[in-house]
């Protein structure tokens, strides 16, 4: 019976060690959030537009309020002209003829002063009116207009490197997406880790694209699971290499220039080296602000990248999706 218990026990602790880490792979799996949806150029462009419309919110309002303020201060400023006027009038008139006959003369006088006075104030604005208009030909002409059209330098406009880049982030960011298979024949799971410290310029004529150059830091990527970010930094080598770059290979014809969907040929740079890559990219021109979405395969051999492991997870792709969402303001 001791050798029948004894056995029991060590089953039932084999038992216990085979489900504990399967339960507790199921409960992250049910509790967890979906990770971000790809990238999107639809998405990307809403966001724009709903910053735009917040600052043009933002700047009416500030004008309202500033106008208020204004009207106020003048209210304020013509009661207390009417309340010193009151105060320095005398209340009791003077029955003295003498003096009532000097206070006419005294106004005939101050009338005539005054129509004189006018008359030079006319001749004063006059002259104010016409050196104005002068002023004002001069300021135009020296004014300098913005520029047209999309022919010049464009710069990546970055985003707080700690900004929430999980759902529809409204800044430039780049990352990557990797397909992992979870302990306990779970299911699969998409890990996607982003960052937005990343810096670029892009360069455009009236016909084609001429120049791209885009730099990423990698110490800053972030996925939902800091186990999982550790893990990639060590597999990309960010210690010796932590930048990433992209430089377009060679020029692209524009058939428009409010909108562009292709692919991109250029050299992609991760931990040190360097391969040809093809990009599927879309853009469009929204206002002044110039949206770029992006994705490729890569595969983590061709740049010298282990596939990284982490608990609960037994196996993930050795190739993944590089993506980005880039925001381009054109440089005066």
């Amino acid at each position: 019976m001791k050798k029948l218990s004894k056995r029991i026990k060590i089953s039932l602790i084999a038992v216990a060690i085979i489900l504990i880490p399967i339960a507790v792979a199921l409960a992250w799996w049910f509790l967890r959030e979906d990770g971000p949806a790809e990238v999107s150029l639809e998405a990307a462009v809403e966001q724009v537009e709903n910053t735009a419309d917040t600052t043009t919110e933002t700047s009416v309002q500030a004008t309202e309020d500033g106008t208020n303020l204004n009207t106020d201060d003048t209210t304020t400023a013509n009661e207390a002209t009417s309340n010193s006027d009151i105060d320095e009038t005398d209340p009791e008139q003077s029955t003295d003829p003498e003096q009532s006959l000097n206070s006419e003369g005294t106004t005939s006088t101050t009338q005539t002063e005054d129509d004189d006075t006018l008359n030079e104030s006319d001749g004063n604005n006059q002259t104010g009116d016409d050196h104005t208009d002068s002023e004002d030909t001069e300021d135009n002409e020296n004014s300098v207009s913005p520029p047209s059209g999309i022919a010049g330098q464009w710069m990546l406009q970055p985003g707080d490197s700690s900004s929430d880049l999980t759902d529809n982030p409204s800044v430039s960011f780049a990352g990557y997406r990797v397909d992992e298979v979870l302990a306990g024949g779970i299911g699969e799971f998409t890990a996607v880790g982003r960052t937005a410290d990343l810096t670029g310029t892009l360069e455009l004529t009236d016909t084609a694209l001429t120049a791209v150059s885009i730099t990423v830091d990698f110490r800053t990527l972030k996925t939902d699971n800091p186990s999982r970010d550790r893990q990639v930094q060590r597999a990309l080598n960010t210690s010796e290499h932590p930048l990433a770059r992209f430089i377009l290979a060679e020029p692209i014809k524009l058939s428009n220039h409010s909108s562009y969907s292709g692919a991109v040929v250029g050299d992609l740079t991760i931990n040190g080296i360097t391969n040809s890559t093809t990009f599927d990219l879309e853009a469009q021109l929204v206002e002044d602000t110039l949206v770029v979405v992006g994705s490729a395969s890569v595969v983590f051999a061709d740049y010298g990248v282990s596939v990284p492991s982490v608990p609960v997870v037994v196996s993930a792709d050795d190739h993944g999706i590089m993506e980005f969402q880039l925001f381009f303001i054109k440089n005066n």
